[in-house]
């Protein structure tokens, strides 16, 4: 399976989310430019997901919730000499590593040095960020891994 999708964080909106058809089966809801967060909505509208980036001085973190509020994982940027890494702490459901090399163009998700789901960058030099996300794993459903992009996504674009 394949999801595509935008963001526009140096902006605000809703986007859509299709699948490898070409048909709508979600919307991304863009929020402030100046304290990104994202809500994520399935096909008929229903909110499932939401992310917000929180900045604990020194830390920076994307916090993700479904749509009761509950907390359903944290996304942290690490240190590498290699790309850019992330970790993804999904509580009782996984820990997983995202790689990036330094372009930031694709992203390898990993669960026990397995890959697990990968997404990449579809767009031009000068358009939005465009994904696309492939083969998510089964533990964590493909909304949930949209919105784990766009904290990466966040992360990537927000000062340090």
């Amino acid at each position: 399976m394949e999801l595509y999708f935008k963001d526009n964080f140096l902006s605000t909106g809703v986007t859509e989310i299709m699948d490898d058809s070409g048909a709508e089966i979600g919307r991304l809801d863009l929020k402030s430019v100046f304290s990104p967060s994202v809500d994520v909505y399935g096909r008929s509208g229903e909110l499932f997901y939401e992310g917000r980036l929180q900045t604990v001085a020194p830390y920076r973190r994307w916090m993700i919730y479904d749509a009761n509020g509950e907390e359903k994982g944290e996304l942290r940027s690490k240190t590498s000499l290699k790309g850019r890494l992330f970790e993804y702490d999904a509580g009782r459901r996984g820990l997983y590593g995202i790689h990036a090399p330094f372009s930031l163009k694709e992203f390898t998700v990993t669960e026990n040095d397995q890959e697990v789901a990968s997404f990449a960058k579809t767009n031009g030099w000068l358009s939005p960020n465009a994904y696309v996300l492939r083969s998510p794993s089964l533990r964590i459903e493909p909304y949930e891994w949209i919105a784990v992009v766009m904290g990466i996504s966040a992360f990537v674009t927000e000062p340090q």
